[in-house]
């Protein structure tokens, strides 16, 4: 049995085979900084922001992703953003059969999906610039 896209169950995720998320277009909904720095945070490696991302795919049923990230200094100096966290999602992937992957299998797919996104470039251009200590 071949599993569509976006079947919908009870409880609330959006059954959607793997291959059509890979097949999936996403656009950037929004980036923003977050004032408050979220119990998750890794305190040690994050030197200046915490922000969010969210993401959808143009699906009928779409697709919605979201994430955390942070801005470290990477071993130059530089900085460069980084994710931070846990995937938000509302999708369960199924395989071929319709079975669900579970949802940490599901999370770990998705984000090897997220990071080809350039959601990078997308939050560098919404974020404002730093100010000097």
């Amino acid at each position: 049995m071949n599993v569509a896209i976006n079947q919908m169950a009870y409880d609330g995720f959006l059954r959607v085979a793997l291959e059509s998320v890979l097949s999936s277009r996403f656009v950037h909904l929004m980036s923003d900084v977050d004032l408050h720095v979220p119990n998750h945070a890794n305190l040690a490696r994050c030197v200046w922001a915490y922000g969010y991302s969210e993401w959808q795919s143009l699906d009928a049923r779409p697709i919605s992703v979201g994430w955390d990230w942070c801005v470290v200094a990477d071993r130059n100096g530089k900085l460069a953003l980084e994710r931070d966290g846990a995937l938000r999602s509302n999708v369960m992937l199924v395989d071929r059969c319709g079975r669900d992957f579970g949802w940490l299998e599901s999370l770990e797919v998705l984000e090897t999906v997220i990071d080809v996104l350039p959601w990078r470039e997308q939050v560098w251009h919404r974020m404002p610039s730093p100010s000097p200590a």
